[in-house]
């Protein structure tokens, strides 16, 4: 299967005519490209608006010494073709392998423009394809090993480019002048041939420049959403590397030509992550998320949801404040919460429905907190208070709504959990554990920290990772905690149910949706 890589968009905080003579001094070598072993030009076309030149350029081959040995290749031969349009301020790139050519297929595709918001910068893009063909059945295997190769050259690139546009600076190279439109000329012309329209039907080449430029930003506008700066990824999306970058961006793209809206960036990355980056696995995620979304109407569920009175009074969970990293800090008392009686009082549908409000909600916070934090914010710490826990926590149809709950949670809202933090837990919290990790993921189970007593006061224990004032009071801390403290729902706040296990009234479509989650 091809490999394909799409970069980010990478900004230079230069002038286009600048970033362009940068990128010509690689030609014919240079000691800034060591693979550059020489270049010849074919082909050479220039007027004073556009220049074409395409090259056979030699390359030292990128592969392990033992490989060179035995395959007896030492360079590699591309067609490099450069293709730079004065005017509209743009060098476009297409390489192409001519090495092997009947059983590989590389194709490179670069691109400098001008940035859109500031005329003085200059926008870069790079995609690639390899494929291999007829490889002893070795395709995909190659195909993979050659991409990682080519994906570890990319950070180099923009530090080539970076030595280049220092050694114009240093050497006092000369630039070229950005494009000027020329002044046309002007004739005199007897009075009565004035009025004659040839002339005056044209276009200025002004207009007819804004005209062009208008109609191609119409037309793209939907491709220009799908780029993503690389300053952009690294401040509100984290450290990635360039194939998670390539993944992250073609992720949108793929969902973009499939539909109208594109989920947040920080929403595409956690299915990402959550499916280790595999593009098929996380799109096929995706999807099923997005279906359950629509069938369930979650983006209304914040607008409209309004928990009842006893959802407000014994639903023992809420949010507190942030860690010292910032992410959001959500505290859940589960000891003190009452499942059954929740159950049989309000149903499984609004407790699902409380539990969604909660991740929608703190999607949302993680935004918030990311728009004030340093770096990208993405994931929430959850202190869970075991205190209270007994052998009444383990109903088995309460049991069994929570595996349901663990299940919607997981398919819908992948790695928001950063960090779980279980303090108080009590002697039965092994019996409890042994009976829910089964639901719960491998990576998520990496994430849960375990205090039994008072151990969370102490050394490596919650002041590890929420600052002293931020401490609930609860547990020993100085700050007020607003999450209720649940209790024993009243009997006769009861709904009559059949069967063994309580649902709400919109229990059929809960189910429903359970269905599409798992599909």
């Amino acid at each position: 299967m091809p490999q394909h890589y799409v970069s980010p968009v990478w900004v230079y905080k230069y002038p286009f005519e600048l970033v362009a003579t940068a990128y010509n001094l690689r030609f014919p070598k240079s000691d800034r490209v060591p693979l550059m072993m020489n270049s010849v030009v074919l082909e050479e076309s220039k007027t004073d608006v556009e220049e074409i030149i395409r090259r056979r350029c030699q390359l030292r081959a990128d592969a392990p010494w033992m490989m060179r040995k035995i395959s007896g290749i030492e360079a590699v031969f591309f067609f490099w073709t450069n293709r730079v349009n004065w005017k509209d301020r743009r060098l476009h790139i297409t390489i192409k392998n001519e090495t092997f050519s009947s059983r590989v297929f590389i194709t490179e595709i670069c691109i400098f423009s001008v940035h859109p918001q500031n005329p003085n910068w200059t926008c870069y893009e790079q995609e690639a394809t390899i494929e291999f063909r007829n490889f002893f059945g070795f395709e995909n295997q190659a195909e993979r090993l050659a991409m990682d190769r080519y994906i570890q050259q990319v950070p180099k690139g923009k530090q080539v480019m970076e030595g280049f546009i220092s050694d114009i600076r240093k050497n006092k190279i000369v630039i070229r002048e950005p494009y000027k439109e020329p002044k046309p000329e002007v004739r005199e012309q007897p009075q009565a041939e004035a009025a004659e329209p040839c002339a005056s039907k044209e276009t200025p080449p002004t207009e007819r420049f804004f005209q062009r430029k208008g109609s191609q930003q119409k037309k793209g506008s939907h491709g220009d959403l799908e780029k993503l700066e690389q300053e952009y990824i690294h401040r509100f999306l984290g450290d990635l590397s360039p194939r998670e970058e390539s993944n992250l961006i073609q992720l949108r793209q793929k969902i973009g030509a499939q539909r109208e809206k594109i989920p947040d960036d920080a929403v595409l990355l956690r299915f990402l992550r959550a499916r280790d980056f595999n593009l098929e696995k996380a799109w096929d995620m995706l999807c099923h998320h997005l279906t359950w979304r629509k069938h369930y109407q979650v983006d209304r569920l914040i607008e409209c949801w309004e928990p009842s009175p006893a959802v407000r009074q014994f639903y023992s969970g809420g949010w507190h404040h942030h860690d010292l990293k910032g992410h959001p800090v959500y505290v859940f008392r589960l000891g003190q919460m009452d499942v059954k009686g929740l159950l049989k009082t309000v149903g499984e549908a609004d407790l699902l429905k409380q539990v969604l409000a909660h991740e929608e909600e703190g999607l949302q916070r993680c935004e918030q907190a990311t728009q004030t934090s340093p770096g990208a914010v993405s994931s929430v710490t959850i202190v869970c208070d075991m205190e209270g826990v007994s052998l009444r926590h383990l109903w088995r149809p309460g049991l069994r709504v929570l595996d349901r709950v663990i299940q919607v949670v997981e398919a819908n809202y992948p790695e928001t959990m950063g960090r779980l933090l279980v303090v108080r837990a009590p002697r039965i919290f092994p019996i409890l554990w042994a009976l829910v990790s089964p639901f719960i993921d491998e990576t998520t189970r990496k994430k849960i920290v375990v205090y039994g007593g008072n151990d969370f006061q102490e050394e490596g224990g919650l002041r590890d990772y929420i600052a002293e004032d931020y401490i609930p009071d609860f547990l020993g801390g100085p700050c007020p905690c607003a999450v209720p403290t649940g209790g024993v729902v009243p009997k006769e706040l009861y709904r009559e149910k059949s069967g063994d296990e309580p649902h709400g009234e919109d229990g059929c479509a809960l189910e429903s949706a359970y269905t599409v989650t798992n599909v």
